[in-house]
């Protein structure tokens, strides 16, 4: 476009620029591109029914292809007509091309698949696979499973969680086990210590029965000095089992933890003589001789509701099994 000197407008007009498209020139063109091509004018018949397709390829023979396009002018009409022979060599060259391009991406893919499969192998499916074979394996008994997988991605955050959620039931059923078992000890040492008690008591309540009972049927009988003798049997039995009864108790604390052993020096022979006194009356009832070696006095270190425990059951079972009018010795 002309414009004024400023460059504003209006457009004063235009300068168009041409070439003539001479021989020389033509075949300047063909040397450049290596293509035997020809640029000629429209003819009027052309230039009234033109070729609808911009570019028109006809083949010429076997070995050569024709290619032929109109080209512009200023008005965008059709003005010249570009023609030019091209080998198939070239067209040949660029299907193989086409195919090998295409090969290549088919194996490019194929790579890639098998890569991705392997990311995915490793980074999903391992995890995954690891957290399903140890469900069943801790399904089956084995509580030492565990995926031991570690990755700072997401599913391995999953696996150390899992892991950890294992450890943490693997603790739970620990404790609750512990506490069972305590429980079930418990239970034992109850059991154990109503055994013990129903045993214990049983000698000396006999005694305290045996002693009211003939106080209780026999007291128009006895003179004062008598009912005085079997009162004081009475009270010193009461005394007895009550005092055995503390021991007991005592005895339970410790087997239940809430008492510990309190070892100090004691005479055994008086141990063992009111344990004897525990037993009189049936001792009596059965016609028994119970003989005890006298000694001197016998000074040991021991806690005294434990040692006490002991011989009382070995002088009720000697008393328990022995039969009537056997004797029963203690040295």
């Amino acid at each position: 476009s002309i414009l004024s000197s400023d460059n504003r407008g209006p457009t004063q007009g235009f300068l168009v620029f041409g070439r003539i498209m001479t021989e020389g020139i033509i075949q300047k063109l063909r040397e450049q591109t290596r293509l035997n091509l020809n640029i000629t004018p429209l003819t009027d018949e052309q230039q009234k029914h033109p070729a609808k397709d911009k570019y028109v390829m006809t083949e010429v023979d076997a070995d050569h292809l024709e290619i032929s396009a109109y080209l512009p002018g200023l008005d965008g009409a059709p003005l010249l007509l570009l023609e030019a022979q091209l080998p198939r060599e070239i067209s040949r060259n660029g299907l193989s091309s086409i195919r090998y391009a295409m090969a290549s991406t088919i194996l490019l893919s194929l790579l890639i698949f098998l890569v991705v499969l392997l990311a995915l192998q490793r980074t999903i499916l391992k995890p995954v696979t690891l957290l399903h074979d140890v469900v069943r394996t801790r399904q089956s008994g084995d509580k030492l499973a565990r995926t031991g997988y570690k990755s700072d991605d997401e599913l391995g955050q999953l696996a150390i969680a899992f892991d950890e959620m294992v450890d943490t039931i693997d603790q739970a059923e620990h404790k609750i086990t512990t506490q069972r078992d305590k429980l079930l000890e418990i239970n034992k040492q109850k059991n154990k210590f109503f055994s013990i008690i129903a045993h214990d008591l049983k000698g000396p309540f006999n005694s305290l029965l045996g002693f009211s009972s003939m106080l209780a049927d026999s007291s128009r009988k006895f003179d004062r000095k008598k009912i005085e003798e079997y009162s004081q049997d009475v009270h010193a039995s009461a005394t007895r089992v009550f005092r055995l009864l503390e021991n007991l108790l005592e005895w339970s604390r410790v087997q239940m933890g809430h008492l510990k052993l309190a070892p100090k020096v004691i005479n055994l022979n008086d141990v063992i003589e009111n344990n004897i006194a525990l037993f009189t009356p049936i001792v009596k009832d059965k016609s028994l001789t119970l003989i005890l070696s006298k000694t001197e006095p016998i000074e040991v270190f021991c806690d005294f509701h434990v040692v006490d425990t002991v011989i009382r059951n070995l002088i009720n079972n000697a008393i328990k099994f022995t039969p009537n009018g056997g004797k029963v010795s203690i040295n």
